[in-house]
């Protein structure tokens, strides 16, 4: 089976990318999830490798990108 070439977004990644889109911070984002600010980060620098973001241009661009917030499968929660 070939992968698509859009990468797939986790629901955690979803999660994420439509707080880091909408200006939040490390801290806030680790606040509001229950999380250590050092994970979140970490969670960004992955996030940004996975989906080719370099500005914050792109990433408006990669959370409006249907192929990428299309369904997940019902077995998968989010964390």
């Amino acid at each position: 089976m070939q992968r698509d070439s859009i990468p797939y977004a986790s629901p955690r990644e979803k999660l994420l990318l439509r707080r880091f889109a909408a200006g939040m911070t490390d801290s806030q984002v680790a606040s509001e999830l229950g999380d250590r600010p050092s994970r979140i980060a970490s969670q960004r620098q992955r996030l940004a490798e996975k989906f080719d973001i370099r500005t914050p241009e792109q990433l408006a661009t990669v959370t409006n990108e249907p192929a990428i917030f299309r369904g997940t499968p019902s077995s998968m929660a989010v964390l």
